[in-house]
């Protein structure tokens, strides 16, 4: 019967392996001292690395004279663009310092979702330009929208907006409905709700003034043919179209940043945006055309490279003698304000020099835009229809193999997760020129293709097409690195979340369930014992929705993961209030996963003990007793952990004698690693922290949740009720149990309130049914013996006996609890949570917080000592009071209902 429970999972393993795994060595806390939780050595070593490391970098970038020449640079052009009439070069002069500094700082601390850049170059510039009002309404508003301008004009000023908005996010102009009409025309075209119509006189005429002036430009050159000018007027073209391809290239770029606030995103999923993004990416990564843009780079290389002295223009000729000037002289400069006024004049005189790159800064716009539009529901259809699917999987799959005539075998580099993947390299003379390396067509960067890829994971029918197609797999093997860290662990919690792609990931056979969960829970692990913040988050997520797949639990117990999951929330508990509000949104997130843990633990726990027939036999007794924490089943099948099935196997645990006597009597080593990790001390820290922290608030629920169910458990029962935590408040368990409570009585948060009343009912009172319970302990006991000879004598004993002294030994171990409750002011907290505090709350929670907190006091009566406090205090005669109360308002209600319901007969 045993092996049939364990078919396709694996051999059995003994409790001392599976105590192993789940990352402890010994469950044995019985005459243990109490214990006072004191901050981790590791983990103090931890912060201290940690906040070296940002320090060090810090100071670096700071440090760095070219960092102070960036910045001196910048403060010149903003003034400048201020007091005079901006100019194009001046522009993209301030644009390429902005992209440089983005680049060394993204190059330093990785993944730009860690927003730390303040004490950074690109943080000061940034502040800089963001004082200055007028210069963002000259630049980003007023320019763009003014005809007069002229394409050149209008693509640096998009530049510029592109640099400064992909960095800071949604911001004025893109307020502005007209700035953000303006943006969508010049990135994706008249659309079918009638811009055609209102074209003269309107944006829609202003959007096609780049193009129009390319297609002139082409014209002069064709009709130059077999004239002196010829070469010039080509060249004029080429420029002409490299303008035209700016213009769209961030106009794009700031329309992909103006889709991630949720009111435009919502206008425009309805114009035929997703559609418009996702076809040409299809094209270019799936249907091998061209990509848009390439053809402008090569023959911006060839005019600068090509031409003739006699073929170039007076202004050309001018620039290039102020360039080799500037440079000469910034060579010759020794204070940064000299550099600086170098650095301003060798840019301007260089002129726009993202020719090179524009192609692809094209495909990464339209990578952020289905980035920000991929989880609407009402553009998903257009999604699909324009290859949402095929691009996809392309992305994850990463360049493939010989791509560009190379070797290559097929996949992202590992640099792609460490670097951007480049297509430029500079020349000697700072010039940049074109060259290609292993990539996809467009070179979109990995960053930008996890993040699409996530957006479109939380679409049932693109997720499991995902799983189905072996996404996973090849999610799981993309290279691991500081650009990859968010995008990755995001793209794990966007498969955890469809449930039927979980299923078919986890699907039999159990071998190769087992082998993708080990793996999926690995990557989760690693991201909680990295550093970086929003990838702990999304794998606390991935692991919340992914413990009700026993597959995933038991991989989880296999690698320890309780101690990660422990040490994040004990780094959190220790930091409280230094601790950034990113971090503590983190800890609110890993409390969640830890109550779906141990849920998911106790759901297994009951249904064992239910299954097995607890006491029917001889093989359920020894199967309760040996303590395994496998139930038999299919692993790919989620469970229901929701707080209904969580509340169904609490109830049991009490009010069913044959499982209350389990959990008394039979080893749990879920819960004996839980308490040797000191995760009792962790939930209690977190919740002494809790008050008036509002990130730190949604870890109140969570904590109490895992206290309630862990409190079942006789080990972290006693280990709980013993527990003080550490300096500097010194505060006992009781105590933080008890302010838990009344502060959310007093806040009306009737769930707080009754799970800590319940915590402190499984602290100090037996199981309400005693005598039932205990003598299913003792029937308990005579099935795991009734096979050997020696039970004999034992079954002879009187059964009542047993009974009794069962109950006896449960009773005192009772008592250190209900005296740690009395010194630490506990009588007198439950006399208020009972007479007034209760009042606060909802009549139907105020009558359940009354009864649990009569239970307290009815366990408490127990001990002679405390008997006599509660006389003292006159409790009978209060609590004769509340019955009466409580009487005369039932029968008040009762009436008046009757009363109501004979009118409306």
């Amino acid at each position: 019967a045993s092996g049939e429970g364990r078919e396709g999972r694996g051999p059995a393993r003994s409790p001392e392996f599976q105590a192993s795994a789940l990352g402890y060595r010994s469950c044995a806390h019985k005459g243990r001292a109490p214990r006072v939780w004191r901050p981790d050595s590791m983990a103090e070593a931890e912060a201290a690395a940690q906040l070296g490391r940002q320090l060090r970098q810090a100071v670096t970038a700071n440090a760095t004279a070219s960092g102070q020449t960036s910045i001196k640079a910048a403060r010149e052009l903003v003034s400048l663009l201020s007091r005079e009439t901006p100019t194009t070069p001046r522009v993209h002069a301030l644009a390429q310092i902005l992209e440089d500094e983005e680049q060394r700082y993204e190059d330093l601390c990785g993944d730009n979702s860690s927003s730390h850049r303040a004490g950074y170059p690109i943080g000061r510039i940034l502040s800089l330009v963001q004082d200055e009002d007028d210069l963002l309404e000259k630049l980003g508003h007023n320019h763009l929208l003014d005809r007069s301008k002229g394409p050149a004009l209008h693509a640096a000023c998009l530049r510029l907006m592109r640099a400064i908005l992909s960095v800071t996010g949604f911001q004025y102009p893109l307020t502005e409905d007209a700035v953000v009409d303006k943006l969508r025309l010049w990135a994706l075209g008249p659309d079918a709700e009638g811009d055609e119509e209102a074209a003269v006189g309107t944006v829609l005429a202003a959007a096609h003034d780049a193009r129009a002036a390319a297609d002139a430009a082409h014209s002069a050159a064709k009709n130059a043919e077999g004239t002196p000018t010829h070469p010039l007027a080509v060249a004029a073209a080429v420029r002409a179209e490299a303008e035209a391809l700016r213009v769209k290239t961030y106009a794009t770029a700031c329309l992909a940043v103006a889709l991630e606030a949720e009111d435009v995103a919502s206008a425009m999923v309805r114009r035929g945006v997703m559609g418009a993004l996702m076809r040409p990416l299809r094209e270019q990564l799936c249907d091998g055309k061209a990509v848009e843009g390439a053809d402008v780079a090569e023959e911006l290389a060839s005019i600068s490279g090509s031409a003739s002295g006699g073929d170039r223009s007076a202004a050309d000729k001018a620039n290039e003698a102020d360039l080799a000037a500037a440079t000469a002289a910034g060579e010759m400069l020794d204070s940064d304000e000299d550099k600086a006024t170098a650095l301003v004049a060798q840019l301007c005189a260089r002129g726009a020099t993202d020719g090179a790159r524009l192609a692809e800064r094209l495909t990464e716009a339209r990578l952020r835009g289905v980035a920000a539009l991929g989880e609407f529901i009402e553009c998903f259809g257009a999604a699909l229809a324009a290859g949402a699917t095929e691009v996809g999987l392309a992305l994850i799959h990463g360049p493939p193999a010989g791509c560009d005539g190379t070797d290559w075998p097929g996949g992202w580099p590992q640099e792609a997760a460490q670097q951007r993947l480049a297509t430029t390299s500079t020349a000697p003379d700072g010039s940049k020129t074109y060259s290609r390396r292993v990539g996809l067509p467009g070179n979109p960067q990995l960053p930008e293709s996890l993040a699409a890829l996530c957006s479109l994971l939380a679409h049932r029918k693109f997720c499991v097409t995902f799983v189905d197609r072996g996404g996973v797999k090849t999610l799981l093997a993309l290279p691991k690195g500081q650009l990859t860290h968010n995008g990755f662990n995001r793209c794990l919690f966007g498969v955890s979340q469809v449930s039927q792609a979980m299923e078919r990931l986890l699907a039999p056979p159990a071998s190769s369930a087992g082998v993708w969960a080990a793996r999926c829970v690995a990557a989760a692990l690693e991201a909680l014992d990295g550093g970086h913040d929003h990838a702990r988050r999304h794998a606390s997520l991935f692991l919340s929705l992914s413990f009700p797949f026993p597959a995933v639990l038991d991989a989880f117990d296999a690698q320890g993961g309780l101690r990660s999951l422990l040490n994040l929330l004990r780094h959190a508990a220790q930091l409280a209030a230094g601790a950034t509000a990113t971090a503590k949104q983190t800890a609110s997130h890993a409390c969640h996963a830890l109550r779906q843990y141990i849920r998911a633990h106790l759901h297994r726990r009951i249904n064992l003990c239910v299954s097995a027939g607890f006491g029917s036999g001889a093989s359920g007794g020894r199967r309760a007793s040996a303590g395994d924490h496998r139930t038999p089943g299919p692993g790919h099948r989620a469970v229901d952990l929701g707080q209904a099935a969580t509340d169904r196997n609490l109830r049991l645990a009490t009010h069913d004698p044959r499982v209350a006597a389990s959990l008394l009597k039979s080893p749990w080593l879920v819960m004996d690693a839980f308490v040797a990790q000191d995760g009792h001390l962790v939930m209690l820290a977190l919740l002494n922290v809790a008050p008036g922290d509002r990130h730190f608030h949604d870890c109140v629920p969570a904590s109490l949740s895992v206290l309630r169910a862990a409190t079942l458990h006789p080990g972290a029962r006693a280990a709980t009720a013993s527990a003080v935590l550490s300096d500097p408040s010194h505060v006992p368990a009781m105590q933080v149990l008890m302010d838990i409570a009344a502060r959310a009585a007093g806040a009306q948060d009737s769930e707080a309130v009754i799970d800590s009343l319940h915590v402190v009912c499984n602290l100090v009172a037996p199981p309400p049914n005693m005598g039932a319970v205990a003598a299913a302990a003792t029937a308990f006991d005579r099935s795991v013996h009734s096979s050997t000879q020696e039970a004999s004598a034992k079954k002879r004993r009187p059964e009542r006996s047993d009974a009794e002294r069962f109950a006896a030994g449960v009773e005192a171990r009772l008592r250190q609890a209900r005296a740690a409750l009395r010194e630490s002011g506990g009588i007198r907290a439950i006399l208020s949570m009972l007479l007034r505090g209760a009042k606060h709350l909802p009549a139907p929670n105020a009558d359940a917080a009354r009864a649990l907190c009569c239970r307290v006091l009815l366990s408490l009566a127990r001990d002679p000592a405390i008997a006599q406090t509660l006389q003292t205090l006159q409790v009978a005669r209060r609590l004769t009071e509340i019955m009466r109360d409580t009487h005369r308002t039932s029968s008040a209600a009762a009436a008046a209902a009757a009363g109501g319901g004979g009118r409306g007969v």
